[in-house]
């Protein structure tokens, strides 16, 4: 379910991406996952 919404969620995040950067991006999102799965 998470997985589908991050699907949904990508594009409309595009402007964030990029303001932030990607990698930082990815790193927030996979630290994120992991807070909400632990």
């Amino acid at each position: 379910m998470i997985g589908s919404l991050s699907i949904a969620a990508w594009p409309a995040l595009k402007p964030v991406r990029l303001m932030l950067g990607e990698t930082t991006f990815l790193a927030i999102l996979a630290l994120a996952l992991l807070r909400w799965s632990a």
